[in-house]
């Protein structure tokens, strides 16, 4: 894991740079996104990958918890809920599904893809249908994937 991130407050805070004179506020990507980003493309034993993955979501959500979670765009929200799948924590990539509301993040195709994905991985047929209800009254199309992970869902549940 990177050493750059020194603890949760500085990684939860944007990022200031100086351009000319002037400071400016960036609106960069959260690091401890951008490190969950790198953990994907960097080849490590899948335990070691596991607990990195869960120690920075377990920061993120201690930056959310404290308000401080900034900046956060509907993609971060995909790589979050995407590398918790990767851990095999399907409970807690349903629960920043359900975040994304508070972090005013509508969620789009991905969003619930993920979170069916998590569902049929845990076998709860319910919920990935009451996911798939959710998506048609929120006027979002499911695709081939989508239906797949619900189908799934239902033959192991």
């Amino acid at each position: 894991m990177s050493t750059t991130i020194h603890s949760h407050i500085y990684a939860c805070k944007p990022f200031r740079f100086i351009f000319g004179q002037h400071l400016h506020d960036v609106p960069t990507r959260n690091p401890l996104i951008s490190e969950l980003t790198s953990l994907k493309n960097r080849y490590m034993d899948p335990q070691r990958q596991r607990q990195a993955i869960l120690h920075i979501t377990n920061q993120l959500q201690q930056c959310y918890l404290d308000r401080t979670l900034a900046n956060i765009e509907p993609v971060d929200l995909s790589t979050i809920m995407s590398s918790l799948n990767r851990a095999n924590a399907y409970a807690s990539t349903i629960q920043w599904f359900h975040r994304a509301a508070n972090l005013s993040i509508k969620p789009n195709n991905f969003h619930y893809s993920i979170a069916i994905t998590a569902c049929q991985r845990t076998c709860d047929h319910q919920q990935a249908l009451q996911l798939l209800e959710d998506m048609k009254h929120n006027h979002i199309k499911p695709n081939t994937i989508t239906y797949n992970a619900a189908i799934s869902a239902c033959e192991k549940g």
